[in-house]
């Protein structure tokens, strides 16, 4: 219980300050989630197939993968994925990031379509940056303080009254310090009323 509630206060912190755009009904909302985080890493990649649209009422919801760093008075992160929020036709893919205190960008790119798996992957080069990939192509590059974080493969919703996914999460890596690429051994969890469907811990369901 102790881990799972850790993991959680990691991910609240990382990504509970997200500003969304126009739904700015959403700005104060808990936030809910379900996959894996890994204390500390390089990289991190997961390929991502969302299936249906989801129901979310007047909220939102994403998928993702992201480094995260505590920054003292504030957390640093570059996350690329998957967002679907009310009003939406699709799920968009997207990158976003908040380098420090007064630096923040979400910028969406194009559609994620149903029942197609695409991988996402956020990882540190030796340029001295952090960059976001789709599917292999590069879609931003950061500098950032550090060099390891935090690491996340997470679904996200922003209320418990709305359904999340399914998320189906596959081939789940992490590089580790020495720069070793391997499949993820954290388990898997989920906030409630939300869940996990565990296959192994870098192959998962989040609903």
């Amino acid at each position: 219980m102790k881990k799972r509630v850790i993991r959680f206060l990691v991910s609240f912190l990382c990504i509970g300050g997200v500003l969304l755009n126009n739904y700015s009904v959403l700005a104060n909302a808990t936030n809910y989630y379900a996959g894996t985080v890994k204390p500390d890493g390089k990289a991190i990649e997961a390929t991502i197939k969302p299936i249906i649209l989801p129901y979310v009422g007047n909220s939102g919801e994403s998928c993702w993968v992201s480094n995260c760093y505590d920054g003292g008075s504030v957390m640093l992160w570059l996350q690329t994925g998957i967002r679907y929020y009310n009003g939406y036709s699709s799920f968009k893919t997207y990158v976003e990031y908040k380098q420090s205190s007064t630096v923040y960008q979400m910028e969406e790119l194009n559609t994620h379509s149903l029942s197609t798996a695409k991988t996402y992957k956020v990882q540190f080069e030796n340029d001295g940056k952090w960059h976001a990939y789709i599917s292999g192509i590069e879609k931003k590059a950061i500098a950032f303080s550090f060099v390891h974080a935090t690491i996340e493969a997470m679904a996200e919703a922003h209320s418990p009254n709305i359904q999340m996914g399914p998320f189906y999460f596959t081939n789940v890596r992490y590089k580790n310090l020495n720069g070793t690429w391997t499949y993820m051994d954290v388990t898997p969890y989920a906030d409630s009323p939300y869940h996990i469907q565990i296959t192994n811990n870098y192959t998962y369901k989040a609903y």
